[in-house]
């Protein structure tokens, strides 16, 4: 478990082997998203990141957080990997409904159930993903 040189105020990441969690911040703002985006990329792995965006602290997300799911998520599919979201938010959800991103962007409920569902399956040992889990409960 390491946190890499991902430098941000509001922005934290939380990796282990290809799995990679960003928790934090309320992606509202573009030039802000620009320069998280720049610095999520630069530390994904090379091939087949997972990556769970953390969004249970958010009511709400603008065009401008869609162009950021959409954005981050086009890198990650480009190095052969899957993303996914957490959220409960019924506004988010109906946003993706309405967007057609739903099925795209997969949303679980918590960080445990995305850590379980999309790494387990692809290599993350049951141990590790659980592990993984509960590091990124400390944040919460």
């Amino acid at each position: 478990m390491h946190n890499t040189n991902f430098k941000h105020p509001i922005f934290q990441l939380v990796s282990k082997d290809r799995t990679v969690v960003l928790k934090g911040g309320d992606l509202l703002t573009e030039l802000e998203n620009r320069e998280v985006l720049r610095s999520l990329i630069e530390q994904l792995p090379e091939q087949s990141p997972l990556v769970i965006v953390d969004l249970s602290h958010l009511e709400f997300i603008n065009s401008v957080g869609l162009s950021f799911l959409i954005s981050l998520r086009r890198e990650v599919r480009h190095r052969d990997g899957e993303m996914c979201i957490v959220t409960e938010a019924p506004a988010i959800l109906k946003i993706l409904w309405i967007t057609k991103l739903y099925d795209i962007l997969r949303s679980y409920t918590t960080i445990s159930e995305a850590v379980k569902k999309i790494a387990t399956p692809t290599g993350l040992s049951a141990t590790s993903a659980e592990h993984l889990a509960d590091k990124c409960a400390d944040y919460d």
